[in-house]
């Protein structure tokens, strides 16, 4: 029995100004192109059953764009006999019960089996019984289902899944809205391997209970990290995180200001950037402490010149003003980090905190873009 654990694809994500020739945010092409592969490895290596452990979309309210292509790749697993099991995660998940839940329409997909009710479900495939825990109303009925997980002694193979952050020897919380956290002693019990979603790097969190990671980078937090699935032979007991490709994120050297001479900034920082490989990448090049009278000096054209090469770059400059006693001031971050820190202030229902944000980060995107050309 082979399992395909993939989880956190987030499947309408988008961001960046940029567009594909059909008009499509080209970022959001990217999570598009990354659930295909995903499917088409499941294909070529002829597994059993794909286990998704939750996020398949990134919103309550995914587009109808993003709605259709998991839809599509879904009937290619049913086409080529693989069934498809997927739990709510923390993005999909409504806090309002009107609102509906997403993966509801993928019942109607066949060879699909959606769990989102807030309970735990089993899902039977073959000889192998998948303990299906969803995103929760909280996080103490999550706990509470948890511990009523046990394997099933008629069943040759038992599988849990469940999405949530895991502390304990490590801390796998990732601090976003809406995460449920488990304590590691809290996790299914008896199990031949447990399938986590939500944190977003693929790290084997207790004995056969694996995170698969994302398959996409949704933040600098995430620059550096492979991305991927877990492919799992239950008859082995053997786990491989495969590797999966995607779109180069880049955190360039910061350029620190502080102590330097004021006349060489300009040119320390070009050269940062004639010098990074910073193609089809979307990068950030971070300078701390820079005068704001020299940040206002910088030649931003010919910035844009030198990352044209680049899917999408981020100046973020620390710029230090100073008060008319000589006295500095705070350091200002980007524009989308204030404005981010500044929503985080505010109390907003969850997804329309995360549909704002995104809004808010393709308008600033579109006017940096604009200012500097």
């Amino acid at each position: 029995m082979r399992l395909l654990h993939v989880s956190d694809t987030h499947v309408g994500f988008a961001a960046y100004s940029r567009v594909t020739p059909e008009g499509l945010n080209a970022r959001e092409q990217d999570f598009f192109d990354a659930f295909r592969r995903v499917v088409d490895l499941a294909i070529a290596e002829r597994v059993d059953v794909v286990l998704h452990s939750g996020d398949l979309f990134d919103s309550v309210r995914p587009t109808n764009r993003a709605l259709h292509h998991v839809m599509d790749q879904c009937r290619r697993l049913h086409e080529a006999r693989i069934p498809f099991v997927v739990i709510s995660g923390n993005h999909e998940a409504p806090r309002l019960r009107e609102t509906g839940a997403v993966l509801r329409l993928l019942e109607f997909v066949p060879g699909v089996r959606a769990v989102y009710k807030g309970r735990t479900e089993v899902v039977r495939v073959g000889d192998l019984a998948i303990h299906a825990t969803p995103h929760a109303a909280d996080n103490d009925a999550l706990l509470a289902q948890l511990r009523d997980v046990r394997p099933l002694a008629d069943a040759r193979w038992n599988v849990a899944t469940l999405h949530a952050g895991v502390v304990g020897v490590g801390d796998f919380r990732t601090g976003e809205f809406h995460e449920q956290v488990v304590p590691q002693n809290e996790l299914p019990q008896g199990m031949d391997y447990v399938a986590l979603g939500h944190y977003h790097r693929a790290v084997e969190v207790a004995p056969r209970a694996w995170y698969a990671g994302s398959t996409e980078r949704c933040s600098f937090k995430e620059c550096g990290e492979e991305k991927g699935v877990n492919l799992v032979d239950l008859r082995k007991g053997a786990v491989e995180p495969r590797i999966l490709p995607s779109r180069p994120m880049r955190m360039l050297p910061t350029l620190s200001c502080e102590g330097v001479d004021e006349a060489t900034i300009p040119g320390a920082l070009y050269e940062r950037l004639a010098s990074a490989d910073l193609r089809d990448a979307i990068a950030r090049l971070r300078v701390t402490g820079i005068p704001a009278h020299v940040h206002a000096t910088l030649d931003f054209r010919r910035v844009k010149s030198l990352t044209e090469a680049a899917f999408h770059f981020d100046l973020q400059p620390d710029i230090i003003r100073r008060e008319a006693q000589g006295v500095a001031s705070a350091a200002l971050g980007s524009l989308e980090d204030e404005f981010e820190g500044f929503l985080s202030r505010r109390t907003l229902q969850g997804d329309n905190r995360d549909a704002l944000l995104a809004e808010a980060k393709t308008l600033l995107a579109e006017a940096a873009a604009g200012g500097s050309s």
